[in-house]
């Protein structure tokens, strides 16, 4: 879902000057999260690449304690390391393809 926001600078006419940000509403694929970017080859926000980025660095085991089904979004993602590294996985972060783009776009109409 995208908003669009347009704003006119007050001193031009209500035809000119127009500057147009598109703002995506994009979630992280892990944790519902406000995404910030594509990060190791995934839409995930600032603490899911941050997470997958150390567990990889430090070649981390994690293990459940709760049977490996553990429902992984914002609020609940820190309760089990393993589950969440495994979404990660599930939905594409690869530690070859680190790329800190962003997302969002602004386009300046004429």
């Amino acid at each position: 879902m995208q908003s669009l926001i347009v704003v006119r600078p007050p001193s031009l006419p209500s035809s000119s000057g127009i500057i147009m940000h598109s703002v995506a509403e994009e979630l992280c694929l892990v944790c519902g999260d406000k995404a910030s970017g594509y990060h190791y080859n995934a839409l995930t926000c600032e603490g899911c690449k941050g997470f997958f980025r150390r567990s990889v660095t430090r070649k981390a085991v994690y293990h459940c304690k709760y049977g490996e089904s553990c429902d992984i979004d914002m609020y609940m993602r820190r309760k089990c390391q393993h589950c969440r590294l495994k979404k990660c996985m599930e939905i594409g972060m690869r530690p070859e393809r680190e790329n800190f783009s962003l997302f969002n776009i602004c386009v300046f109409a004429r």
